[in-house]
């Protein structure tokens, strides 16, 4: 009604209809719609050229698609759309892309985020039996993924992946092999945590 309609003036309708459905997710114990963020701290270039993507209005919209992805179906889709408008990714499209699919391939193991240090790919996470999952996983392909803390995991790297922004990104890509069940692995709530 038209306390609604303040609202939505307020906040603006793309925002209020991705909190109304938010609000009704979680009344009905649903997962959120979107992944929670992941965030990506890796070397190499991740970004929209002008020569590739050359309208702003454009180059906005595929931001912020790509910042929605909840699946690594859709990044593809995305990936699909863009080669047919554009043509061929140039490398920093194609990084960004990549990217999309690290965050979606992380959010499903509980990670929050993932970022290099001298020697290590040091992983932020949240679910601490999906990451005990994922060192399993990694010991079983002859890797190694340590569990530092309730919040952290690392993973020593070779100083030859360490230096090559491609060799990380694969080795990430990797580590995040998609595991089985849900699309996500979502934070646990304020109620869920009390």
């Amino acid at each position: 009604g038209t306390q609604q309609s303040g609202h939505i003036a307020t906040v603006g309708y793309e925002l209020y209809c991705r909190l109304l459905e938010r609000a009704v997710r979680g009344l009905k114990a649903m997962p959120p719609a979107e992944p929670p963020p992941v965030t990506l701290d890796l070397p190499g270039e991740a970004w929209l050229p002008r020569e590739f993507v050359p309208e702003l209005r454009a180059k906005i919209d595929v931001y912020r698609r790509l910042s929605r992805v909840t699946s690594v179906e859709q990044v593809d889709d995305l990936a699909a759309e863009l080669a047919d408008r554009f043509g061929p990714p140039p490398a920093a499209a194609a990084r960004m892309l990549d990217f999309a699919r690290v965050r979606v391939g992380a959010a499903a193991h509980g990670i929050d985020s993932i970022g290099l240090q001298p020697g290590l790919l040091v992983i932020g996470h949240h679910d601490l039996r999906a990451v005990e999952r994922l060192r399993k996983a990694c010991q079983a392909a002859g890797g190694t993924l340590r569990i530092v803390g309730e919040r952290t995991a690392a993973m020593p790297l070779d100083p030859a992946v360490a230096v090559d922004p491609d060799r990380v990104l694969q080795a990430v890509r990797t580590l995040l092999r998609p595991p089985r069940g849900h699309p996500y692995s979502p934070r646990p709530s304020a109620a869920s945590r009390r």
